[in-house]
């Protein structure tokens, strides 16, 4: 009986863990070059970290507006076009963090192709539900085991 219970749980633990992510669409506005709203939602761009606001770079010895450039290049990929977006996580500072499309564009690749972005580090559940998920059947594998 309590090696049932003990698959039940884990059972529960991974479906849980397994739920759908929530969609978000519509017209978005442009914060930075990494962060959008849509509605009354604030979005961080799953995957990337962009420069910031007024935030300036120099590259050849020259100082350019890069924050700026960031943001105007998200503006040019999402247009006056309907967003869709994935819900990824929940940061620290509660925005949605989410994968964004317009069409078939994924707005994070293509800000980190032309240069105003670097990949985020990996810290988001998208990465790390799937360890999660092998250590719970780890964890019943073990105690399967034991009962058998």
């Amino acid at each position: 009986m309590p090696s049932r219970l003990i698959l039940f749980l884990g059972i529960a633990i991974f479906v849980t863990a397994c739920q759908p992510a929530e969609a978000l669409s519509g017209r978005a506005r442009v914060v930075d070059g990494d962060s959008l709203e849509i509605g009354s939602t604030s979005i961080r761009i799953f995957g990337i970290d962009a420069f910031e606001g007024r935030q300036t770079c120099t590259r050849n010895g020259t100082t350019w507006s890069c924050g700026d450039a960031a943001a105007a290049k998200m503006r040019d990929l999402i247009g006056n076009a309907t967003i869709d977006c994935i819900e990824k996580d929940i940061d620290s500072y509660g925005r949605t963090v989410a994968q964004c499309r317009n069409g078939s564009v994924d707005l994070a690749a293509e800000m980190a192709r032309a240069g105003l972005a670097l990949a985020a580090k990996a810290t988001s559940a998208d990465f790390t539900w799937h360890s999660r998920a092998k250590k719970i059947l780890q964890f019943l594998d073990e105690r399967l085991a034991l009962h058998e």
